[in-house]
């Protein structure tokens, strides 16, 4: 069987999955599967059971010879074998098609999901498996999307940047099952490629391939109600969007969105920024200029620079 080597088993699993911790000689070519082999031996498991392995610390993905070898261990010392129970695939969940690439999704914390997709629209998910709410406005592909907030027991807002230069604030009720738009948010002159909300949702951030990143203030909870009591079935048609008469009237609600500046915008990226991220105090940004830059929204500078060494892309 070639050469031995002397191992202890050691495990966290339940004692019924137990083996002696006494010292064993098993042959030095065997790897997962063999070792595997070895516990439901000794465990007596029928059906046998698999079994994975950690070496020093690591996953046994080799031979135990070659293993030792690599991590210098002694061939004529005992060596130390933990073993769990090998996960099972993960089952697969219900999936959510839409009808082109889908560029952004994001999670809520009771399960919510908002996505954005290049056919123009963001979708929300409910965690009920309920149908989606399918929320239009975008004239271009959705590139980004996140939650203002994390609130599931109140009404709440979706964000949402796109090609077409803008960014929109979406209500959505607390049940998931009406939205309507809240602002237009305008500013960016090229496609937004990200858009992270700060820690109490009170602002949002979004990266361009402007070269810049631009700090918006979200709208508040009495905002999200008033659009909701206004649009609250989600049937309204912007009349910038389809000038056609005949379609204006088969909406039967259109009006112009209310469009929204921004509060501040960073500069010092010199090429164009293709992602962001709120975290605490601080936005971090990465960029096609290599660079990956934390900012001091406060005093709108940018505090450290980082050198990735190639274009950040998200």
């Amino acid at each position: 069987e070639g050469p031995q080597i002397q191992v202890s088993f050691t495990t966290k699993l339940p004692q019924e999955l137990v083996v002696t911790d006494l010292p064993i000689a098993i042959p030095a070519r065997l790897s997962r599967l063999g070792l595997s082999e070895v516990i439901n031996h000794l465990l007596e498991l029928d059906p046998p059971r698999p079994f994975d392995f950690v070496v020093s610390g690591e996953l046994l993905r080799s031979s135990l010879d070659v293993c030792v070898t690599s991590k210098g261990l002694s061939s004529e010392e005992v060596i130390i074998i933990e073993y769990d129970l090998l996960p099972g695939a993960p089952d697969e969940g219900p999936s959510h098609p839409h009808d082109d690439w889908v560029a952004g999704v994001c999670m809520r914390a009771d399960g919510c999901l908002v996505s954005g997709a290049y056919d123009s629209n963001v979708r929300i998910w409910p965690g009920s498996g309920a149908s989606p709410l399918v929320l239009t406005g975008h004239s271009d592909g959705v590139t980004s999307c996140c939650w203002a907030d994390e609130d599931a027991s109140a009404n709440t807002c979706a964000l949402s940047g796109s090609k077409d230069f803008t960014l929109r604030s979406w209500a959505v009720s607390a049940q998931q099952h009406q939205w309507a738009p809240v602002f237009k948010h305008t500013g960016h002159t090229a496609s937004v490629e990200g858009v992270s909300s700060s820690r109490d949702g009170s602002r949002f951030c979004s990266a361009s391939f402007d070269k810049t990143l631009k700090v918006w203030a979200a709208p508040t909870a009495s905002q999200v109600a008033d659009a909701l009591a206004a649009f609250g079935d989600g049937a309204i048609t912007e009349a910038s969007n389809r000038p056609d008469k005949a379609k204006k009237q088969a909406s039967g609600k259109t009006q112009a969105i209310k469009e929204r500046g921004c509060t501040c915008t960073l500069l010092g990226h010199t090429q164009a920024v293709s992602s962001v991220a709120w975290g605490g105090d601080a936005v971090v940004s990465g960029s096609w200029d290599h660079t990956v830059r934390e900012w001091d929204v406060e005093t709108q500078t940018c505090a450290t620079t980082l050198s990735a060494g190639h274009a950040v892309t998200s």
